[in-house]
């Protein structure tokens, strides 16, 4: 892709089965904005992307819409519908003092995102929608891709029967595939004249860690004894349904 950020396809990871993901099914992106023409013909052509769900809140998606991609049905499922646009998930970027405010803080998001009632509400529509969608691509996207994003893969993922090992790895490579869209912003806000210290401050908001969503999965295990368990409780999430969604998204 040529300007679609934190692009990649889950096709090929390995489950638990001995099967693999189908690819061309399940693909996760920063958010689908501005793009060029020929990354729009390629996730219409090559990828036959007929959903698109986006993760950002109601006043991101309206503040930046989602470029149409011909054919694809958008669903916007709002994980933090109480933030407002003054205390929006993004615009805490400098909002912290030090570097640990900042991770303590990300930490509690993963916590949030896998505890609050609107997020576990929104990603169950997220996995209706996986159930839903017997052919063609899933695109799901929040603004960079990493975060909110990155919960939403774990989920699919593990309910797929992904390791812990391959989801993290997948998860660490929103660091490397978003290091030129994180130079650009740092460099904008510098000329816009944030403070050194503040942008290092941006810089580790714009990465991802192991032990954010180690944060979340542990707090899983230790309430509801797996990741998995925690997942079929409070997302209601049947055996049949885990089925399904293998049937659909593995290779046989």
């Amino acid at each position: 892709m040529k300007s679609l950020v934190n692009f990649r396809d889950l096709g090929g990871m390995a489950a638990d089965s001995g099967r693999v993901l189908r690819k061309k099914r399940l693909l996760r992106s920063a958010e689908p904005c501005s793009l060029c023409g020929s990354d729009i013909v390629l996730l219409n052509k090559r990828y036959d992307v007929r959903t698109i769900i986006d993760f950002r809140t109601t006043a991101e998606a309206e503040g930046n819409p989602v470029d149409p991609i011909p054919g694809a049905v958008y669903h916007n499922i709002d994980l933090f519908p109480d933030f407002t646009v003054e205390d929006g998930p993004q615009l805490m970027l400098v909002s912290q003092d030090t570097i640990g405010g900042v991770r303590r803080f990300m930490e509690d998001m993963y916590l949030n995102l896998t505890q609050s009632e609107p997020s576990l509400h929104g990603y169950r529509l997220f996995i209706d929608l996986a159930l839903a969608q017997r052919e063609g691509a899933i695109l799901f996207h929040c603004f960079a891709g990493k975060d909110r994003t990155g919960v939403a893969a774990a989920i699919i993922l593990d309910l797929l029967g992904v390791s812990y090992e391959d989801i993290l790895r997948d998860y660490m490579r929103s660091n490397r595939q978003r290091r030129d869209a994180n130079r650009r912003m740092i460099e904008q806000c510098r000329q816009a004249g944030f403070t050194e210290h503040q942008l290092k401050i941006l810089q580790n908001e714009l990465s991802v860690r192991a032990q954010y969503l180690n944060k979340a999965v542990t707090a899983a295990e230790r309430e509801y004894g797996s990741f998995r368990g925690m997942l079929q409780q409070r997302l209601c999430i049947t055996g049949d349904e885990i089925q399904s969604l293998r049937e659909n998204y593995l290779e046989r």
